[in-house]
Protein backbone atom coordinates (compact mmCIF):
# COMPACT_ATOMS: atom_id res chain seq x y z
CA UNK A 1 0.00 0.00 0.00
CA UNK A 2 2.67 2.32 0.75
CA UNK A 3 4.22 1.78 -3.11
CA UNK A 4 0.64 3.06 -4.12
CA UNK A 5 0.84 6.03 -1.86
CA UNK A 6 4.52 6.97 -2.92
CA UNK A 7 3.35 7.09 -6.72
CA UNK A 8 0.16 8.09 -5.79
CA UNK A 9 1.43 11.54 -4.15
CA UNK A 10 4.10 11.57 -6.74
CA UNK A 11 1.39 12.14 -9.63
CA UNK A 12 0.64 14.77 -7.59
CA UNK A 13 -3.13 13.06 -6.52
CA UNK A 14 -4.42 13.80 -2.92
CA UNK A 15 -3.69 10.33 -1.06
CA UNK A 16 -6.86 10.64 1.23
CA UNK A 17 -8.93 11.19 -1.72
CA UNK A 18 -7.82 8.10 -3.38
CA UNK A 19 -8.19 5.49 -0.17
CA UNK A 20 -11.91 4.60 -0.83
CA UNK A 21 -11.41 3.64 -4.48
CA UNK A 22 -9.10 1.13 -3.35
CA UNK A 23 -11.41 -0.72 -0.90
CA UNK A 24 -13.38 -3.59 -1.79
CA UNK A 25 -15.80 -4.67 0.97
CA UNK A 26 -15.73 -8.59 1.76
CA UNK A 27 -19.11 -9.04 0.26
CA UNK A 28 -18.15 -7.65 -3.14
CA UNK A 29 -15.23 -9.97 -2.75
CA UNK A 30 -17.52 -13.21 -2.41
CA UNK A 31 -20.01 -12.22 -4.80
CA UNK A 32 -17.14 -12.37 -7.41
CA UNK A 33 -15.80 -15.24 -6.34
CA UNK A 34 -19.88 -16.91 -6.62
CA UNK A 35 -19.94 -15.50 -10.28
CA UNK A 36 -16.24 -16.91 -11.28
CA UNK A 37 -17.31 -20.55 -9.84
CA UNK A 38 -20.80 -20.22 -11.42
CA UNK A 39 -19.49 -18.87 -15.02
CA UNK A 40 -15.95 -20.07 -15.26
CA UNK A 41 -15.42 -22.81 -12.60
CA UNK A 42 -13.77 -20.71 -10.51
CA UNK A 43 -10.77 -17.69 -10.69
CA UNK A 44 -8.29 -20.12 -12.11
CA UNK A 45 -9.99 -21.65 -14.96
CA UNK A 46 -11.28 -17.88 -15.66
CA UNK A 47 -7.55 -16.24 -15.70
CA UNK A 48 -6.65 -19.16 -18.53
CA UNK A 49 -9.00 -18.89 -20.31
CA UNK A 50 -7.81 -14.77 -20.17
CA UNK A 51 -4.45 -16.39 -21.33
CA UNK A 52 -2.79 -15.77 -18.04
CA UNK A 53 -0.55 -18.99 -17.96
CA UNK A 54 -1.29 -21.63 -15.38
CA UNK A 55 2.23 -21.18 -13.81
CA UNK A 56 1.39 -17.94 -13.39
CA UNK A 57 -1.84 -18.31 -12.29
CA UNK A 58 -0.49 -20.99 -9.05
CA UNK A 59 2.26 -18.67 -8.32
CA UNK A 60 -0.69 -15.86 -7.77
CA UNK A 61 -2.58 -18.30 -5.95
CA UNK A 62 0.56 -18.97 -3.55
CA UNK A 63 1.00 -15.66 -3.43
CA UNK A 64 -2.15 -14.70 -1.98
CA UNK A 65 -2.61 -18.13 0.25
CA UNK A 66 0.79 -17.38 2.18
Amino acid sequence: MEQHRALTEAAGIDWESCRPLLACPPEYMLETLTYLDERHGGAADYLVACGIELSAVESLRRSIVE
